[in-house]
């Protein structure tokens, strides 16, 4: 489920770390794709037809019940101008 998230190699980690680290990542997500929806103005519904999603999707995103794909992540990126970098919460604007 999280194969698209990489650890650095020049430190070991444990899992509770490793886990830490994911449920982070899943967290800013989800705040920041609410975040940056909300400052456009743009409800769930008009989001999720301009990146060609459902809206339910959209939700599920921002409830953290369902983890973006790649591509998923690579739209909103481009959609709203921001790094997949600060969409995963691991810089800021």
């Amino acid at each position: 489920m999280y194969s698209a998230l990489s650890f650095p190699t020049e430190q070991r980690y444990s899992r509770r770390q490793k886990r830490f680290y994911v449920v982070n990542i899943l967290y800013m997500i989800k705040t920041r794709i609410k975040e940056l929806r909300e400052e456009k103005g743009l409800s769930q519904t008009k989001l999720a037809a301009e990146l060609g999603l459902n809206q339910r999707t959209v939700s599920n995103y921002e409830t953290g019940s369902l983890e973006p794909n790649i591509q998923t992540i690579k739209k909103l990126c481009e959609y709203f101008g921001v790094s997949a970098d600060y969409l995963l919460g691991l810089e800021e604007f």
